[in-house]
């Protein structure tokens, strides 16, 4: 038997024969490998959404460089009152330069490393020419149409990847627009 030294039983024994039984304080091993498992089985399942999301925010960052670069390319044509180019270094990649059409001085850049596994599609025309007045003067048509797409990741479409298109009218104006949203959204091509 135990005798007690907390004051309020002062003199009293204790039945239980002095032991007593708290639980540990922390995890058990087992508590350790449930909680595991069960993140692992969460990050299984969202794997595939996270990578379409870094495939799309991919695709994205590509097709705004290209958009800002013949934006660039307007701009600096109006500034100087010149003629300036916008080049698509390469079909993969999406870099890109502005040059004045005289000379062929470079003006901006930008890598294609920077894009890469990126698929850009121009019909074609690797060149647009803007005027002085910031007009298109080269490819000499209605509107030139570059679509961005991620192909080592899948197909665009529902359920694929968002591929994005940069669309650049006659009179200059550029603007990115999603080739699957129909007419009366506003991002519609």
């Amino acid at each position: 038997m135990c005798i007690s030294r907390h004051p309020a039983s002062a003199g009293r024994i204790r039945q239980d024969g002095g032991a007593r039984f708290r639980r540990a304080a922390g995890l058990s091993f087992i508590e350790i490998i449930i909680a595991l498992a069960l993140l692992g089985i969460l990050l299984s399942l969202g794997l595939p959404a996270f990578n379409t999301t870094l495939a799309n925010m991919r695709v994205r960052q590509v097709a705004e460089s290209l958009r800002d670069g013949l934006q660039s390319a307007r701009n600096e044509a109006v500034k100087r009152n010149t003629a300036v180019a916008f080049n698509l270094d390469n079909p993969t990649g999406g870099g890109w330069s502005v040059t004045l059409v005289a000379d062929g001085t470079l003006l901006r850049s930008k890598s294609a490393a920077e894009g890469s596994y990126i698929q850009v599609d121009s019909g074609g025309a690797m060149e647009v020419d803007f005027s002085n007045l910031g007009l298109m003067t080269l490819p000499v048509a209605p509107s030139q149409t570059f679509s961005v797409s991620n192909p080592s990741v899948g197909a665009c479409g529902p359920g694929g990847i968002r591929c994005l298109s940069i669309v650049v009218a006659a009179g200059g104006q550029v603007r990115l627009c999603d080739p699957q949203r129909t007419s009366p959204d506003p991002q519609a091509c």
